[in-house]
């Protein structure tokens, strides 16, 4: 008898969580969905955009097995550039969109600011990496953000990649004075969160680590260029407004990282 107490339970487990698994929206439901979700993000960015057909949306009832379809969910990305793909939800109830298009948008902007402020300092052949944290939970960014939102604006943490080519032996403390005067410009700039590495590299590792990144996406020029003996590493850091990692600190810890040597994909 208990056994087969024990494998009725069982199967009611195995239903219950199946059951979960099963689409609460009909394909119609989806399809409309869809629909309204590329209306929507054509009016918001004026663009157009491509967008997969939704699924349901569910969130976790703590307590239970089960969750709660809440809308929808979908991936999307600008026709003009299928490489900018981003995570679309649709809250049915709430009748709100969320998307992280605007992670893009934002990341742009940046990048060019980055670029018209770090060239002159350097005064070296630069390429930069620039993204923004919108938390541990993998959070939306809040619907107030729109195109014409301000980088000093845009409540979330900077991470920022600088690449610098690197023709003579590097001049440490030199360096250390740029970084921090870098970063200090982007705190006058509103820009209050930020993390910013900086990677000193020959002209071969230069050229070639781009190419890299293009052939092996799950391996990022911040590990690469840890693994090199001819890559220098510093950092600099930015924290709720306030400098965390001044020129003693940046200087400090110059170079202090190493990885395994990268090993190329075949």
């Amino acid at each position: 008898m208990n056994r087969r107490i024990w494998f009725l339970a069982v199967i009611t487990l195995i239903l219950t969580v199946a059951l979960t698994a099963c689409d609460r929206h009909s394909t119609s439901e989806k399809k409309a969905a869809t629909a309204k979700i590329e209306k929507h993000l054509a009016e918001k960015y004026e663009k157009e955009f491509a967008v997969k057909t939704a699924d349901d949306l569910f969130i976790h009832v703590p307590g239970e097995l089960t969750g709660d379809a809440v809308g929808f969910e979908t991936q999307a990305y600008p026709v003009d550039a299928p490489e900018e793909t981003f995570k679309v939800e649709y809250w049915e109830e709430k009748g709100i969109i969320e998307d992280d298009y605007i992670n893009h948008l934002m990341a742009g902007k940046l990048k060019s600011e980055l670029s018209e402020l770090i060239s002159p300092i350097l005064g070296r052949d630069i390429k930069i990496d620039a993204g923004y944290d919108n938390g541990a939970w993998g959070n939306m960014p809040d619907t107030k953000y729109t195109p014409a939102t301000l980088t000093g604006d845009y409540d979330y943490s900077a991470l920022v990649d600088v690449y610098v080519k690197q023709t003579k032996s590097i001049d440490k403390m030199a360096e250390a004075k740029n970084i921090d005067l870098i970063q200090r410009s982007l705190l006058q700039k509103g820009i209050e969160d930020v993390m910013i590495a900086f990677y000193y590299m020959s002209p071969d590792e230069f050229e070639l680590i781009e190419q890299i990144r293009k052939e092996d996406e799950e391996n990022n020029l911040y590990q690469i260029c840890r693994a090199s003996a001819s890559c220098i590493v510093a950092s600099g850091r930015v924290d709720e407004g306030e400098v965390v990692d001044g020129y003693n600190q940046i200087l400090a810890e110059f170079d202090l990282y190493r990885e395994a040597p990268y090993q190329p994909v075949e």
